[in-house]
């Protein structure tokens, strides 16, 4: 599957949640992110309350921590029950529910939870995104 993108290599993204609700997200194609990421307020409505976590005196299992050039951050590691890019599709992806700036053009980061299994091409030159099965998978 190829698909076109603008600035940055982005694609539309329907998530399917543990509650049964089905979004669709602009997310950012970065293969060099180990795991998907969603704002919390998303992982609530797909039906992870887990996500909304507020400081609790114990820390759930499911705690994920990172660290980038502006310090410490953490979220939590929820999977996520189906995420399609039109015919690419993948059940029970890790994604991480850390909200993202505000002044990012995406919702989502699909990281390699989703992309690993996939052949991937991003043609920077042409603006152009290559997605598909992996032979195995065919």
């Amino acid at each position: 599957m190829r698909i076109p993108f603008q600035r940055f290599p982005t694609v539309f993204v329907r998530l399917t949640g543990r509650n049964g609700c089905l979004r669709e997200y602009r997310a950012l194609v970065s293969p060099a992110t180990e795991y998907c990421i969603l704002p919390k307020v998303d992982a609530y409505r797909l039906g992870y309350p887990e996500a909304a976590r507020d400081e609790p005196v114990t820390e759930p299992p499911n705690l994920f921590r990172g660290v980038t050039f502006n310090g410490y951050w953490e979220g939590m590691l929820i999977s996520v029950k189906e995420v399609a890019i039109g015919g690419v599709s993948r059940t029970n992806v890790d994604f991480i529910a850390f909200d993202l700036p505000q002044v990012a053009t995406f919702d989502v980061i699909l990281g390699r939870s989703f992309l690993n299994p996939s052949r991937l091409a991003i043609d920077y030159a042409g603006n152009e995104i290559r997605i598909g099965e992996t032979e195995e998978k065919r």
